[in-house]
């Protein structure tokens, strides 16, 4: 069973989990590029996009930690795409958050930063599945968007998605984690 949005949207907000910190010069230019074509493909839909990460978000409470405010902003989010690049922790916890409150989000690797040789070198957790990891190559702009509409966008804004998971088995089984991500 599926459900699709009927309605188009006209205003997203997107959560842009990535890897480094606020000072890598390679990470910021991706995430810069990867915002770019977001923000042409929503602009070719007449979509307006609201899409930050974990340095740029407004502070919805400035009383809550760094944490709190990523979990309140991912709640309102229409998706989150999490870059697995490196697997940092941060990333990991936020994935996390993203089957919590069970907000669709996609995985993606930047083959630029470190190129996939062998999935299993890459020291992913074994309870995602690399066969829903996106490699993005930001330099190839056409494949890229392509990409971007066909194992991201397009899935998240026609809402194809699992109507209930509340029957879905323990995060070990193969069948639950494919029904916890969201592709077409």
């Amino acid at each position: 069973q599926y459900t699709t949005l009927t309605d188009p949207l006209k205003s997203i907000r997107v959560f842009l989990s990535s890897p480094g910190g606020k000072d890598d010069a390679q990470q910021k230019a991706f995430n810069q590029q990867l915002r770019g074509l977001l923000t042409e493909l929503c602009a070719d839909r007449s979509i307006d996009l609201d899409m930050h990460g974990p340095y740029t978000l407004p502070l919805a409470n400035p009383h809550h930690d760094f944490w709190s405010n990523i979990l309140e902003f991912k709640k309102e989010c229409t998706f989150i795409i999490h870059d697995m690049t490196d697997c940092a922790r941060g990333v990991m916890v936020e994935i996390g958050f993203s089957f919590g409150i069970r907000r669709p989000h996609f995985l993606i690797w930047n083959v630029e930063k470190k190129p996939v040789e062998k999935w299993e070198e890459m020291g992913i957790p074994d309870l995602l599945p690399t066969t829903h990891i996106e490699q993005i190559d930001i330099s190839d702009r056409d494949a890229t968007r392509q990409a971007l509409v066909n194992k991201i966008l397009d899935p998240a804004l026609n809402d194809v998605r699992p109507l209930d998971c509340s029957s879905c088995e323990s995060l070990g089984s193969r069948t639950t984690r494919h029904a916890a991500y969201v592709y077409a």
